[in-house]
C-alpha cells in the first residue's frame, strides 16, 4: 500500500510540474485573479480586532486548498481520458483510492508555494505576527484540528465530483461555480450577518462555513458549547467522505456494466 502511495505521489508530482510548465500563463492569471480577491477581502472590511482577520486569512487559505482540489478531482477523468492514459489508470495495480489520494497530497503541497505569497502580504497589510502572538498554544492546536477535519471534508466534495465526473462530463464546469460560491459565501469573505438566512442554510453543508464559525469561536476565545460545533462539523466532513465514496462506487459500476467506462 505505501509503496503504491510512493509511486502515485511520484507520477503526481511529476504531471504537476509538466502542468506547471505547459501552462504556466494559465496559472500566472489564475493566482493574479486570486490574490485581487484576496487584497479585496482584507480591505473592505477593515476589521477592529486583529484576529478577525487572521481568520479570515485562515479561511482564505483554506478555501484556495479547496480550490485546487476540487477543481483536481472534477477534471482528472477528462485529463487522463484527454491525454490517452485513463485505461491505464483504471487498470493499473495501484488502486483509484491511492491514486485520487495522490493527486490530493501533490495539490496541497503544490499550492504551498503560492500560499507563502499570500502570508507574504497578509504580513504587508495588517498585524499579523502581533494576531498570532496573542494566541494560546491551546488555540492553536484546536484550529488546526478544525483546520484538517474541513480539508478532510474538502476531499470528500472531490472524491464526490470526482464520481459525478465518470457519468457527466460537465461537473468541471459546474465545479468552477461551486469553488466561487464556498469563497463568496462562507463567511470570511462576506460577513454571516450580510448572509441570507437561505444561503446559511445551505451552508450547512459546507466543510469551509463550519471551519469558519469554529476558527471564529477559537480564536475569540468564544468556547462556551464548542464540542458540539467540532462534532456536527466531524459529522459533515464523514457524511462527504461517504457520499463521495458511494457516488464514485456507483458510476465506476454503472459504466462497467454498460461498457462505457472508456468511452469519455
Amino acid at each position: 500500500m505505501l509503496k503504491s502511495l510512493l509511486f502515485a505521489l511520484r507520477a503526481a508530482f511529476v504531471k504537476k510540474k509538466g502542468e506547471y510548465r505547459y501552462y504556466l500563463l494559465d496559472y500566472i492569471v489564475g493566482l493574479l485573479i486570486k490574490f485581487i480577491f484576496f487584497v479585496a477581502m482584507l480591505i473592505a472590511y477593515p476589521e477592529t480586532h486583529p484576529l478577525e482577520g487572521l481568520v479570515r486569512i485562515s479561511c482564505f487559505i483554506l478555501w484556495y486548498l479547496a480550490a485546487h482540489v476540487l477543481a483536481k478531482m472534477s477534471n482528472v477523468v477528462v485529463e487522463e481520458a484527454y491525454l490517452g492514459t485513463l485505461a491505464q489508470i483504471l487498470t493499473t495495480k495501484t488502486s483509484l483510492l491511492v491514486y485520487l489520494v495522490a493527486h490530493t497530497i501533490s495539490e496541497v503541497v503544490m499550492s504551498f508555494i503560492w500560499i507563502l505569497g499570500f502570508i507574504a502580504l497578509a504580513v504587508f497589510l495588517m498585524p499579523f505576527g502581533a494576531a498570532l502572538a496573542q494566541l494560546s498554544l491551546w488555540q492553536v492546536g484546536m484550529a488546526f484540528v478544525v483546520v484538517l477535519v474541513a480539508l478532510i471534508g474538502i476531499v470528500g466534495m472531490g472524491i464526490f465530483l470526482f464520481g459525478l465526473s465518470i457519468k457527466f462530463k460537465q461537473v468541471g464546469s459546474i465545479s468552477e461555480l461551486l469553488i466561487f460560491v464556498m469563497l463568496l459565501f462562507s463567511g470570511f469573505f462576506i460577513p454571516p450577518n450580510y448572509l441570507p438566512h437561505v444561503l446559511i442554510m445551505v451552508n450547512f453543508v459546507s466543510p469551509l462555513w463550519w471551519a469558519f464559525d469554529l476558527l471564529h469561536r477559537i480564536v475569540l476565545g468564544e468556547l462556551v458549547q464548542l464540542h458540539p460545533y467540532l462534532l456536527t462539523q466531524i459529522a459533515v466532513s464523514a457524511v462527504w467522505i461517504a457520499a463521495g465514496v458511494i457516488v464514485t462506487n456507483h458510476f465506476l459500476y454503472q459504466a462497467k456494466i454498460r461498457g462505457t467506462l472508456l468511452n469519455y
